[in-house]
């Protein structure tokens, strides 16, 4: 069989054997693909970094028929958006995207659209340029690309402008940071993109179960500092966490 040269990202991977890897890469010319990488999880092996999640690579493919998977014998490192990696929020917006692409796609099946979309999502939040609507909009070019479109529909129009609806299907990310900042309403178009693939696919996504608990950790987190705060601004007699007594010596309950 001849080489296969293809541009691809890297959605996910897992063990293979004794020392390989097995890897999903959404290529542009084949689409979402399995990839074996050989020996990779040996010391210094230089194609273990071409299948980490999220690699951007140019790959060399042989394909054997029957095996189910191609084999990575080469290529070239584009980018492994490393800012991104470096920013936990980033990081769990990239998975997101990764997984919503892994959802709605199938094997053997190219979309040079979807390539480009994810692509440039992650090229995106390597930026370091937090935006609210990035993966509102990421959800719904997806869902369209996927044939599942909510354009022309317009669930949000009594809460979000046409003009606006329509910056979130075609604009570039980069100018999406002119609509105006709408958390709320972009949590909740965020969410009916995340639940409209669940229903499509019949699959519950991890992602956003993870990115909710991290909230919760934080929220967590920041309670307990705010509350050590507190009490060292207060002194040990007036701690939130001791009581305090009366002229009469009698201790009153710390609230």
């Amino acid at each position: 069989m001849p080489f296969i040269l293809t541009s691809g990202i890297v959605l996910s991977r897992r063990d293979f054997g004794e020392s390989g890897r097995l890897s999903v890469v959404y290529t542009k010319d084949l689409g979402k693909t399995w990839v074996k990488f050989s020996g990779v999880n040996g010391a210094g092996r230089k194609m273990k970094a071409f299948s980490e999640p999220f690699a951007h690579c140019e790959y060399r493919f042989h394909a054997t028929p029957g095996a189910g998977y191609v084999k990575a014998t080469g290529g070239s490192l584009f980018s492994s958006f490393p800012a991104m990696r470096k920013n936990l929020d980033s990081l769990s917006e990239a998975f997101l995207c990764s997984e919503l692409v892994a959802a709605l796609t199938v094997f053997g099946l190219p979309s040079p659209e979807k390539y480009e979309l994810l692509k440039d999502a992650l090229s995106f939040l390597d930026s370091g340029q937090p935006d609210c609507w990035m993966m509102p909009s990421f959800g719904l070019r997806l869902l369209e690309l996927a044939g599942l479109g909510m354009r022309e529909k317009f669930p949000f129009e009594r809460e979000i402008s046409l003009s606006a609806w329509e910056a979130l299907h075609q604009s570039p990310f980069t100018d999406l940071a002119t609509l105006s900042a709408d958390i709320n309403l972009a949590r909740k178009i965020r969410r009916f993109v995340e639940e409209k693939i669940e229903q499509e696919t019949h699959r519950v996504l991890k992602t956003p179960i993870f990115i909710e608990s991290i909230g919760m950790i934080r929220k967590s987190l920041y309670n307990s500092s705010l509350r050590q705060s507190v009490s060292r601004s207060l002194g040990p007699r007036e701690s939130l966490d001791s009581g305090f007594r009366r002229n009469d010596g009698q201790e009153f309950a710390s609230l």
